[in-house]
């Protein structure tokens, strides 16, 4: 059972579930990586960006793009499991089934 105290933080890992969804359906559809942004977390781990570096010129090694994937896919291997602990299950599956199905639908409008 989910404890009510628990629900934003719930909610904040599936906005950033949609985010990392959104980041890999737009590597699928042949996406760019547009910008960067560059920083370090503060003492009590908050992050602090130093710089967004604009990249859409940059060309940028397949090995470095299929990294990204990877980390972001371990990202939604790692929420799902704190997503477990808080009591919510098979959410992010539930949810990457959705947007796969959801970009094949639009992959189809696109062919025709």
């Amino acid at each position: 059972m989910v404890a009510l105290s628990d629900l934003e933080h719930i909610n904040m890992l599936y906005a950033e579930i949609r985010q990392i969804q959104l980041a890999m359906r737009a590597f699928e559809s042949d996406g760019r990586i547009l910008s960067m942004e560059i920083g370090w977390l503060d003492d009590d781990g908050s992050p602090f960006p130093a710089a967004r570096v604009p990249t859409i010129k940059l060309d940028y090694p397949a090995a470095m793009v299929t990294q990204i994937r990877t980390g972001l896919e371990a990202r939604l291997g790692q929420i799902d499991q704190e997503l477990a602990q808080l009591g919510v299950t098979g959410a992010v599956a539930s949810l990457v089934e959705e947007s796969r199905a959801e970009l094949a639908k639009v992959r189809q409008r696109l062919a025709h």
